[in-house]
């Protein structure tokens, strides 16, 4: 079996979407080749491919091909089946339907149709031409598969939810810097907008009022200038800590040694950091909206948008002053991110393939 995927090349994942990717390739079994189309930092097009069977693949980003380079990539027939992790162009999709070549695409969420800033009509319009041609598409979440039936209308029948997994596992040994270190809550990914993390803020400065050494740690992007004042204005410049962008190992001794972690979200196709923070035995404190209640089950402590003040503030100060009911809630997400796996994922995944191409 042959398979083409469309991404950029990234050696680091710095999303969801890329580690889905990473995730999905090297959990394929032997047998499988996989070619990429992927853009080097020099924008050279790079058409690789390699037996899944080897050393993991680098960890990709998707990317949408353009110009003459398609015509080079997808004028061959050397594959047997495509997948576009994310959104594919409609016109690529036109091709591979006259060549006769079975396409796959992945919805990961639906936020700009649902929260607006959407391109128009035409970008709206391609989109549900793609979907018309696809072959299969594949949806994180049971909420994505609904959002997307809402915004498109599209086939029920060939739409399929294959989850996420999570590969961090709870460290065996302790990190001595963060033991040593002040408690601290977690908060990873990105930060704007709908992420929601500005809500954070009032609530982590009457949270200091009772407990003043308390930090949060953030992982991603630097605080930009706006983020900056507005940390400086709830006078909480010196309990945030920024990690920036860390590697797994990094990140799995956050997870593990926070008090929980912070995901103020009003919105996910499926929350990876909600799962990752849960295999490594640390509680979720997030929202009740969107796909996070199907992520988390009974699990994690959920907190309705309405009521967020009150209640992230009473999660997080409840965490803090009963050891006992915080261990109850960690072996209770342990168990649930049992649950996931990237492997059955993986497995999954190949089970559509081979329907598709059979077909």
């Amino acid at each position: 079996m042959r398979i083409l995927y469309d991404g950029s090349l990234n050696p680091n994942p710095q999303s969801g979407i890329e580690r889905y990717f990473s995730m999905i390739v090297s959990n394929l079994p032997v047998g499988v080749e996989v070619s990429c189309s992927t853009r080097s930092s020099k924008e050279q097009l790079i058409i690789g491919s390699k037996p899944v069977g080897a050393p993991p693949l680098p960890h990709f980003r998707p990317h949408r091909i353009s110009g003459l380079l398609d015509t080079i990539l997808w004028s061959r027939k050397d594959f047997d089946l495509v997948h576009w992790m994310h959104y594919g162009p409609s016109q690529m999709g036109r091709q591979l339907s006259r060549k006769g070549i079975p396409y796959i695409i992945t919805v990961h969420d639906l936020i700009h149709e649902i929260q607006g800033g959407q391109s128009g009509l035409l970008d709206r319009s391609a989109r549900q031409e793609s979907y018309n041609r696809a072959s299969a598409i594949l949806c994180v979440s049971n909420h994505t598969k609904e959002d997307l039936l809402k915004q498109y209308n599209v086939d029920p029948s060939k739409i399929y939810v294959v989850y996420h997994g999570s590969d961090l596992k709870r460290p065996k040994e302790i990190c001595r810097e963060l033991l040593d270190a002040p408690s601290y809550f977690l908060h990873v990914g990105a930060r704007a907008g709908y992420k929601n993390f500005k809500s954070l803020l009032p609530v982590l400065f009457k949270v200091r009022e009772i407990y003043p050494e308390i930090q949060l740690r953030i992982t991603g992007p630097a605080l930009d200038e706006r983020e900056q004042l507005d940390i400086k204005k709830h006078g909480l410049t010196n309990l945030i800590i920024e990690e920036g962008r860390v590697d797994d190992p990094r990140l799995t001794d956050l997870y593990a040694n926070s008090v929980a972690l912070l995901h103020p979200s009003l919105y996910e196709g499926f929350g990876i950091p909600m799962l990752e923070a849960m295999s490594c035995g640390t509680v979720p404190i997030a929202t009740s909206c969107s796909s996070i209640p199907e992520v988390l089950g009974n699990t994690g402590i959920q907190v309705c948008p309405n009521n967020f003040d009150e209640g992230f503030g009473n999660a997080m100060i409840n965490l803090l002053e009963n050891p006992l009911e915080r261990k109850k809630h960690e072996e209770l997400c342990l168990n649930r991110s049992s649950k996931f796996s990237w492997k059955d994922a993986a497995i999954e995944t190949l089970r559509i393939y081979n329907k598709m191409i059979s077909n």
